[in-house]
């Protein structure tokens, strides 16, 4: 375990890191986070892959629509006349 890990404290006298009890307790909660990690990144690898197979667009879009740049182009032709 990281020496940083192994401490006491001073003001809580209950919070003894240095105990084999606590020890397995930080290494359980640290094995959840780890689970939870991975499931959170299976879950996103997953829903990219549905997505693609899908046809959805991923990411930010490429450009303006052509819609907007001739609305654009006309708001500036407004504005320098």
């Amino acid at each position: 375990m990281p020496e940083f890990l192994l401490q006491r404290s001073l003001s809580e006298h209950v919070f003894d890191t240095t105990s084999a009890n606590v020890n397995l307790l930080f290494r359980f909660f640290g094995a959840v986070a780890k689970f939870e990690r991975n499931l959170i990144s299976e879950r996103t690898t997953a829903g990219i892959e549905v997505a693609r197979r899908r046809k959805k667009h991923l990411g930010r879009p490429k450009g303006a629509k052509k819609e907007i740049l001739e609305k654009y182009q006309y708001a500036q032709h407004l504005y320098e006349s």
